[in-house]
């Protein structure tokens, strides 16, 4: 699952396109969810359920993806995944992403 680089080149992008400085390679998710906080893209109600995403991810999809099995080089046997678990990693990480996109394109 490549869930969480998603999420944060969605991150990353916004910040990109409003010219707000980032470290490219050290700056993670938390802090870039800092700085789209900063800069007034995350509604003041939402802030802490945003800033309480980061443990969802680390430990929700990271999980997945590692007790699949498929997080790492498969090599000759390619293993299955269970679509359930796929699903919910999408839709818990997709909604995210889209209010991210939308937010940015709504406030200007």
């Amino acid at each position: 699952i490549e869930i969480n680089k998603a999420y944060e080149s969605v991150l990353k992008t916004i910040l990109t396109k409003r010219n707000i400085s980032f470290n490219e390679i050290k700056d993670k998710i938390p802090q870039l969810i800092d700085k789209i906080k900063s800069n007034n893209l995350i509604p003041l109600p939402l802030e802490s359920y945003f800033k309480s995403f980061w443990p969802v991810l680390k430990n929700g999809a990271n999980n997945i993806r590692n007790m699949s099995g498929v997080g790492h080089g498969q090599g000759v046997n390619i293993k299955s995944f269970q679509k359930t678990y796929a699903d919910f990693a999408l839709r818990t990480v997709g909604t995210q992403i889209v209010f991210l996109i939308e937010q940015h394109n709504e406030v200007k």
